[in-house]
């Protein structure tokens, strides 16, 4: 299993690690003749697998802004060339990222493909063995260079040439706006004789502003758009109630409560023979493709996705890591998703700002929703339209009293929970800022106390996550750097740190009992009874914020509804 090590340009370990291959006549000649430099203005990225370096990748940080790679070596080639780079690249990527770094590569010409498929462009300087590339600085043109739009153009002329059937997953945010407009733009402006399909999740609960957004660029564009307007009752997650771990919109049951009436020409469940009442959002989304690439027809079905990279790491991870998937002609920007079906990120690589200055350049229709956020106080990189409903939304959820007071009197009685976390949601009382212990317990005590309180579903959920957490710490121990250890050594807390891990990671797995507390800033990385009171204040269900990942159970059910995919299209 290869591990990344990084180390700094006049580190003892680098000479130890690096001596014996940046002196060795074979790996000179392999780096034509170009001898290895370094100073303490490089930083080594270094493939290891075991005791034997694979490869390795310096980075000269030439100024506050530049960065260059130059001189690398891998030591194999073909498929095995490419995976140990692909292990690398990602590595350096994320120190070196084009929200503050030009990242240049003097690049082995073999090499060229394995680079572009990390976003790096070659530049009009060649050599006879190598070519001058750079890595896509958004927002920026640097010379001889393509800007984040005329990118995105390049890709949708790949799709709309070569797939029939396309449409483009359409939320109401700004993301899928601007993707959606530039889309149409397209069309209309090639004179392309298709219509183009837009499917867009109802979740009934959503800011009148946004609905009105939707419903107007869809009427504005009706003569080359074919609407899903989708209004199901599936599965959907929400933290606003210990009662619960997700809700329905549009459910039969409650139609005298819904927040709004159901749209005109919604697709509803009876449209759809895949739909069962166990079926989550996620699902019911992997299902539609193939059920619209069989209604259709169709030879090759592409879905668009306005997903950018900067949004969140779980994003980056979606594309950056895709090569462990099938990609379409090896495009770095499309993953397949089922037989001849394919999501492809055509804005992948857009900032924020990016995203802005399309729509003030090309007057472009917008959802006005952000404006409200920004006048609000909002930070630009948090507006973002999703459902009122998850963790992440716990904060902002009473914005709605504010700037949307008609549906936020009807989200009351329609979700439970919603008032009370509309009111505390940003506050210690739902585990947000800082959580005080009441006088008298102990973090431990406080935890049981309040379990005490919850419904038994919810009760014998946290109490089964707790015990996976506690008897994984215990035998396999969760994975810490050396100045973390070093900091739980001091503080006296009874550890035992192992070798080896069987994760990809230079962190050392560390065994250790639960902890009521402990004062460090790495807090969030320790097993503590105190991170298990935030989850339940939070209604936390799936204890995101302990880290957890999800249980033996939760991934058998993942499992196979993917595998329940997988026979469907194949």
């Amino acid at each position: 299993m290869i591990q990344i090590i990084q180390l700094k340009g006049k580190d003892k370990r680098l000479y130890r690690l690096l001596a014996p291959l940046v002196m060795d006549p074979d790996v000179i000649r392999a780096n034509n003749n170009y001898p290895f430099k370094t100073s303490e203005d490089y930083v080594w990225y270094i493939a290891v697998d075991g005791k034997e370096v694979k490869g390795f990748i310096p980075v000269e940080q030439k100024s506050k802004k530049k960065a260059v790679i130059n001189n690398y070596y891998v030591g194999a080639e073909n498929t095995e060339r490419e995976e140990i780079l692909s292990d690398l690249l990602p590595a350096i990527i994320k120190d070196f990222g084009p929200e503050s770094w030009l990242l240049h590569s003097i690049t082995l010409v073999q090499d060229k493909e394995i680079f572009e498929k990390f976003d790096f462009t070659s530049m009009d300087k060649k050599w006879t063995r190598y070519v001058k590339m750079y890595r896509r600085l958004m927002g920026k043109k640097v010379a001889g260079a393509k800007n984040v739009y005329e990118l995105a153009q390049e890709r949708l002329k790949v799709i709309f040439s070569e797939f029939d059937n396309i449409y483009v997953s359409f939320s109401g945010g700004k993301d899928s706006g601007v993707l959606l407009n530039m889309c149409i733009d397209y069309i209309r402006k090639n004179n392309l004789k298709i219509r183009l399909g837009v499917f867009h999740m109802d979740y009934e609960i959503q800011y009148k502003i946004t609905i009105d957004y939707v419903d107007r660029i869809l009427e504005a564009n009706k003569d080359i758009l074919d609407v899903y307007r989708v209004c199901i009752p599936f599965r959907v997650s929400t933290c606003t109630s210990m009662y619960q771990s997700f809700w329905r919109p549009w459910e039969d049951s409650k139609k005298n409560i819904w927040v709004r009436s159901m749209p005109k020409k919604a697709m509803t469940k009876e449209d759809f023979p895949f739909y069962n009442t166990s079926m989550w959002d996620y699902e019911f989304q992997m299902r539609f493709a193939q059920w619209l690439h069989n209604k259709k027809d169709a030879v090759r079905t592409c879905c668009l996705i306005g997903i950018r990279t900067q949004e969140s790491f779980n994003r980056w991870r979606c594309i950056y890591m895709s090569r462990k998937f099938q990609m379409y002609h090896k495009y770095k920007w499309t993953s397949k998703v089922g037989n001849d079906i394919y999501n492809a990120y055509p804005i992948y690589d857009w900032k924020t700002t990016d995203v802005w200055t399309a729509n003030g350049k090309f007057q472009w229709d917008y959802n006005t929703l952000y404006d409200l956020y920004y006048r609000a106080g909002v930070n630009l990189e948090r507006q973002r339209v999703a459902s009122p409903f998850i963790n992440e939304a716990q904060e902002s959820l009473q914005l709605y009293r504010v700037l949307d007071p008609n549906t936020w009197g009807k989200m009351v009685g329609r979700v439970n929970g919603v008032n009370f976390t509309g009111m505390y949601g940003g506050t210690h009382a739902m585990g947000w800022q800082s959580v005080k212990l009441p006088e008298g317990y102990t973090w431990r005590e406080f935890m049981y106390f309040l379990l005490s309180t919850l419904p038994e579903r919810a009760r014998k959920n946290y109490l089964r996550k707790l015990s996976v957490s506690v008897n994984f710490w215990r035998t396999k121990g969760g994975c810490l750097s050396d100045s973390t250890i070093q900091k739980l050594i001091d503080a006296k807390v009874p550890i035992v740190v192992m070798d080896n891990s069987n994760y990809k990671t230079l962190k050392k797995p560390v065994r250790m009992e639960y902890q009521d507390d402990i004062d460090i800033p790495e807090f969030k990385e320790i097993p503590t009874y105190k991170r298990m009171c935030i989850c339940i204040l939070k209604n936390d269900h799936a204890c995101k914020y302990m880290g957890f990942s999800p249980t033996k159970e939760e991934m058998s059910k993942r499992s196979q509804i993917m595998e329940q995919y997988r026979i469907i299209v194949s």
